[in-house]
């Protein structure tokens, strides 16, 4: 819960997805500081130049499996799965400069990100084989300059689940559980019903995910934004509401 960089000999209820948080709250620190650069190039170079030099000092081979590295301490932190973040970062680039795909170049790079992960995973570290896979599928379609029907049920429904996303990722697993144990306590075997019972935990995942995301991530987040994007007094306001509170107390 404090995402330490360290697995304990008894793992945390979340730490099958709850581990990746622990390089996204690192990421999340290094660019906040690299913020104070307040140029964008500035910012995703000097972020970029960081985690890479800290990963080549401090990192493991870039042997990566799919699961949790098996490090700890620094070296956990200086993995490199945490170069997958830089990616992001050149796309963001590409995207506010105002770099968008035509609809061929939107269609290749899907279908070369979907080629290049069928051919080297496994056999490929993760990095250059999932990683490069994902930023050529996120770049496809997140600068594509193809036009969405935005008010259309489907693209709400599209959008409501990228909204629901992350309540979904952490609590899957829960309700994955949930519905295996129900299973279980009804003495309901899944074999001979695989797709009954994948529909079942699929849309059990899906409405825990959205009640999460409305009844708390929702709410916790517009209450955050209210607090960072109140409007602050003026210093002359501010200076004549203690002036006129030092009249009133004599």
């Amino acid at each position: 819960m404090l995402f330490t960089p360290r697995i304990p000999s008894e793992a945390p209820l979340l730490y099958y997805v709850g581990w990746t948080l622990i390089f996204e709250m690192f990421f999340y620190t290094v660019f906040a500081i690299a913020l104070l650069a307040k140029r964008r190039v500035a910012v995703v170079a000097g972020a970029s130049a960081f985690l890479i030099a800290f990963t080549l000092l401090f990192g493991p081979a870039p042997g990566l499996s799919p699961h949790a590295p098996a490090a700890s301490g620094i070296a956990y932190l200086a993995d490199s799965i945490i170069i997958e973040f830089l990616f992001g970062m050149i796309i963001a680039l590409v995207y506010r400069a105002g770099g968008r795909l035509p609809l061929w170049a939107t269609i290749g790079l899907l279908v070369a990100g979907v080629v290049w992960l069928s051919a080297t995973a496994p056999a490929v570290p993760r990095l250059y084989s999932a990683g490069i896979a994902a930023a050529l599928i996120v770049a496809a379609l997140s600068l594509s300059s193809m036009s969405s029907p935005k008010g259309s049920l489907l693209m709400r429904g599209v959008v409501f689940l990228g909204d629901i996303s992350y309540s979904l990722y952490c609590t899957h697993l829960l309700s994955f559980a949930f519905v295996a144990w129900v299973v279980a306590q009804l003495a309901l075997g899944p074999v001979g019903n695989a797709w009954a019972y994948m529909g079942i935990m699929l849309t059990t995942g899906l409405v825990v995910a959205a009640a999460t995301y409305l009844l708390f991530e929702k709410p916790t987040t517009d209450f955050l934004k209210t607090l960072i994007e109140r409007p602050r007094r003026p210093a002359s306001v501010t200076t004549g509401l203690r002036a006129a509170a030092v009249l009133l107390r004599r």
